[in-house]
């Protein structure tokens, strides 16, 4: 199952650079042009999905969260 709102992206965002462990994945879907957050085990992920946690981790997508 797909999360596209952005509550639930911005909370994903908020515990993945914080470090804390999640049991979704976050997605960019360039069809979409949409980050999402899908189950981490999900064997349904689009072949054009680039997964975006590693890049999150890093710092990538933090700018302006608290």
């Amino acid at each position: 199952m797909e999360e596209k709102d952005s509550k639930s992206v911005q909370d994903h965002l908020a515990q993945i650079t914080q470090g804390k462990m999640t049991t979704k994945k976050l997605v960019f879907d360039p069809r979409t042009q949409e980050l999402v957050l899908v189950d981490a085990k999900s064997p349904q992920l689009s072949p054009d999905a680039v997964t975006a946690d590693d890049p999150t981790r890093d710092g990538f997508f933090a700018c302006g969260l608290p």
